[in-house]
């Protein structure tokens, strides 16, 4: 199933472009292809806060 979700982020990319999202928010998702990475990502990950506007 690689690349199945490729779609998607350029489109979250192309909202950031167009200021209707911001980085912030598709940084906070957690993409791999890999799922070993994915884990890894998982349980590094913690939350993050960002102002509102």
């Amino acid at each position: 199933m690689a690349g199945f979700y490729s779609k998607l982020i350029e489109f979250l990319e192309s909202m950031i472009n167009e200021s209707f999202m911001k980085k912030e928010h598709l940084e906070a998702l957690l993409v791999s292809e890999d799922v070993d990475d994915l884990l890894k990502l998982l349980t590094s990950a913690g939350p993050s806060y960002h102002a509102k506007w």
